[in-house]
């Protein structure tokens, strides 16, 4: 069993099986935007409970996977059926069975879920955006990890080639996903 991860402890609590992928680059253009989606096994009987797989995009040490126009970050607990369900896609294998009755029977290769995957929820295709510096060197973190307990797989899907920085017209209003607003007036 490995370790968590200290960011991730700081906005969701104590975390186990970290994985994370980290590097430093530099950006051409005013600001960084890339697409993903978290997909979880704890969706939906997990939901707002202590079990709550967790994740962050940190740049320069920052959370920057926010659900759109909040500062609160994505999460099990804070995007699901009861929560923010806009952004959430249920792809739980369909039951009529009470929850022990699910968990001694789950699903086998082969049973049709809405979607084409085994995860039982995921998000929408969100996206994460923070302006930058053109010129400057930033250090972006992706983290994923349990929280609570050791079970159950959470991911975390960047969509290709959506990891860019960009420049925005002058004059443009720019929105970040907390609902911060600034221009781009030279």
């Amino acid at each position: 069993q490995n370790q968590g991860d200290a960011h991730l402890n700081a906005i969701g609590g104590t975390t186990y099986d970290a994985a994370v992928l980290e590097f430093d680059f530099v950006p051409n253009g005013d600001v960084l935007e890339f697409n993903y989606v978290f997909a979880s096994e704890e969706y939906k009987e997990w939901a707002n409970t202590q079990f709550n797989d967790i994740f962050g995009f940190f740049l320069n040490g920052k959370n920057i996977a926010l659900i759109p126009n909040t500062s609160i970050p994505v999460a099990i607990n804070s995007i699901n059926h009861l929560s923010k369900s806009q952004y959430y896609r249920d792809n739980n294998y369909p039951h009529p069975w009470t929850m022990e009755e699910y968990n001694n029977n789950p699903c086998q290769p082969g049973s049709p879920t809405p979607f084409g995957t085994e995860f039982d929820g995921f998000t929408t295709v969100l996206t994460a955006t923070a302006k930058v510096t053109p010129g400057n060197t930033y250090h972006i973190k992706l983290a994923v990890a349990d929280r609570g307990d050791y079970s159950l797989d959470s991911a975390v899907f960047i969509q290709g080639k959506s990891f860019m920085t960009i420049v925005p017209p002058p004059g443009a209003t720019l929105i970040s996903p907390n609902g911060t607003i600034s221009d781009n007036t030279p």
